[in-house]
This record gives structure tokens, sequence and C-alpha cells, in this order.
């Protein structure tokens, strides 16, 4: 269920059921907006309920606007006409082929936010009967979302006109200036962090400053796991200073280039270190966060692997809010209470010729990322 935590107009959700049937009540009773931007927006049950939603929103004068990565953007085309004959706003971004203005195949926009006139929800779910429980879906993925009243909404606002107007796409910016006096956010510890195609070092900058700044100890929940160098340089310094670091991640993976790792193998230098390392058995893990001292929290859609760190538009909450992180800090214990702990041992060699061709595959991927990385430094004098 969703927790209501000590802090003012701020839930976590842990069961993908009951996040849906939030979101949809939002936007069943909204006025004025309804802004979704998402991952992953398919035809299943779920994805087909929200657009229903969606289409009687907009049909009562709702401002709709949903923008979702053109690689799934898999929603019902019969729905998706309806809505845009109701006036509302659909996009698939960044077609794949469409590589001019220094976009790159590689970039997607994994962001997962929602802005409905006095709340926002961001997380790690996207709009699919895979991130529902057993109600509405079949419980496939265990992922951690955050519903809030009155906070963040200016940010997201934002955040979602500068990514519309970055790839030209038409959402009607000019209706939000009837409603932004009407909806202020209040004062918060809680900020939004996000990477943009102009702005993607943002994120990765903050996530180092925080790992450097750790005195006591470093806990990362993270599905989707590569080596990142600038991580592994700091995870091992602050092992060796006597900072306490845990990583929870997945034993299975839904991705390809993923699901060939063991963990035994992806993290034995870490755990050679003394880098603790637990995997979940079961439910794919999806949820991420970095928590520093329990004390500095991020949470969102940012994963510690090559495509977060270096190229998607990616979107988490930062907070040092008390409340906050010893609530997250339950959370990560309920994940080691039901995760078992990663042991090094010898790797089959038919494992090792997958791990290595995968482990290429990224190579090559990071090669070409970073060679884009530079152009759109330069082009957009980063």
């Amino acid at each position: 269920k969703g927790e209501q935590l000590g802090v003012p107009n701020m839930e976590f959700i842990r069961d993908g059921d009951v996040f849906f049937e939030k979101l949809w009540t939002d936007i069943d009773t909204a006025q004025d907006y309804i802004w979704i931007l998402t991952y992953h927006f398919d035809d299943t049950w779920v994805g087909d309920i929200t657009m229903q939603k969606l289409i009687d929103a907009a049909k009562r004068g709702v401002h709709v606007v949903v923008m979702v990565d053109y690689l799934n953007f898999k929603m019902d085309y019969k729905l998706k006409l309806q809505l845009q004959e109701a006036g509302g706003y659909v996009y698939g971004i960044h077609p794949v082929l469409k590589l001019w203005k220094g976009r790159s195949i590689f970039r997607r926009n994994h962001q997962k936010i929602a802005v409905i006139d006095h709340n926002s929800f961001v997380g790690s779910a996207n709009i699919s009967s895979e991130y529902a429980g057993v109600k509405y879906g079949n419980w496939f993925f265990n992922d951690i979302n955050m519903k809030f009243n009155g906070t963040l909404t200016e940010p997201s606002r934002d955040y979602i006109e500068k990514l519309a107007e970055y790839y030209e796409l038409d959402i009607a910016a000019e209706k939000s200036k009837e409603y932004r006096e009407k909806y202020k956010d209040d004062e918060t510890d809680i900020t939004l962090l996000t990477s943009d195609p102009v702005n993607k070092f943002q994120m990765t900058e903050e996530i180092i400053k925080m790992l450097e700044d750790a005195t006591e100890s470093i806990s990362i929940v993270t599905p989707y796991y590569t080596k990142i160098d600038t991580v592994l340089k700091i995870l091992k310094k602050k092992v060796s200073e006597g900072v306490n670091v845990e990583i929870i991640t997945a034993k299975n993976r839904d991705q390809p280039i993923y699901k060939d790792w063991k963990n035994y193998d992806l993290f034995s230098d870490l755990i050679a270190t003394g880098v603790e390392v637990y995997e979940i058995p079961d439910r794919y893990l999806h949820m991420k966060g970095y928590q520093i001292d329990d004390k500095l929290l991020t949470v969102g859609s940012f994963n510690n692997d090559h495509w977060s760190w270096r190229l998607n538009n990616e979107a988490n909450i930062v907070t040092r809010n008390r409340e906050l992180n010893k609530e997250f800090a339950k959370i990560r214990e309920e994940l080691r209470h039901n995760s078992r702990a990663v042991e090094i041992k010898p790797v089959k060699f038919s494992t090792f010729l997958k791990t290595k061709f995968w482990e290429y595959f990224a190579d090559c991927c990071v090669v070409l990322m970073d060679y884009r990385s530079k152009r759109e430094r330069d082009r957009h004098q980063l």
C-alpha cells in the first residue's frame, strides 16, 4: 500500500495497483491539465484504462499532454487518435531514425513524471500492466513511486516544456499560463533532479558529489548495472576509508544486454574490496536509488549503468528530509531481508563468452555515446 510519511503531502508507493489507482483518481478529478512524460506506454489493460481516462479528461476541457519515448510508444492506435481528436497532445519523442541536431540513437527518454493540477508523480514505473500488481497486472516489476501534493509541480511542468521545445513538439504550452498562478508549489526540502539533452551532466555530477561526500555509508539500489569507472574508483576508495558500501541489485533482468550477466562475475572486483552486494532472486527489481549516510537520498528513474550515466534523459527526486531517508532505509532493509548475498565463484565458459560479448557491445556503445556527448557539448557550449 501507499505509505503516508511524516512529511506533509508526500508518500512513497510500493504497490503497483495502488500507484495506478492514485494516478487514475487524479486524472478523473483533474480540472486544468494533465501532463505525462514516460519511457513506456503500451496497449495492455493498464495502458488502455489510462488512455480512456485521458480521453474523458480531454473531452471535459482538460489540457492533456502525453510524451513517450519512441522506442516504447506502444499505446492503442485507435485510443491515441481519439485522444488527439478530443484535443490531447500525444507524441512518441525522439524517433530512432532521426539523428540530426545532435540527437543520438542511444539517448532515450527514460523519465517517469506525471503532473496533474496540484499533484505530481515521480518514480520508476511505466504505464503498462507489467508495472501493476495482481489486480491490474502480473506483479512483474518491483518499483517505487512517489506522489506529491503541492510539491514539484512547477519544476515538472518546466522540465516537460523544456523537452517539448528541444524536440520541437507543439504541446500548446501557452495554455499553462492560464493556470500557473493557480498551482504554486509549497516550500519543501525536496527537489527535482533531472538530465536532458542540454544539461545531461547535472545528475551525474550531483551523484558523484554525493558519493564522494559519504563518511559513514553508501547504499545503492539498482536493477541494471554496468561498470562505471568513476563509480568503481569512488566506491573502492570509500571502502578503504572505512565507509560501509552496499549494493542491492536484481538477479534476473529483462533487457537482453543484462540477461546473461551473473552478479558474482559482474561485481567480483567490488566484492573483493569489501563491498556488500545483494541480489533479489524472485521478482524483477526495478526501483533505483542512492542513499548516503542515511541522510541524503535520490530516487527515481536513474540506473547505475552507462545509459543513465552518459546519455539518457532521467528524473529523480533528491532530499535530506529525515523522515523520507528513514522510510527509504526501511525499504532497503526489507529488500535486503528478501535477498541473498552475492559471493564470488567460478564462471562457466558459456556464460563467460556471453558476458564478454555483451560487455564488448556495451563498450562499443560507450565509445559512440562519448563521441556524441562531445559533439553535443560543443553544440550547446557545455
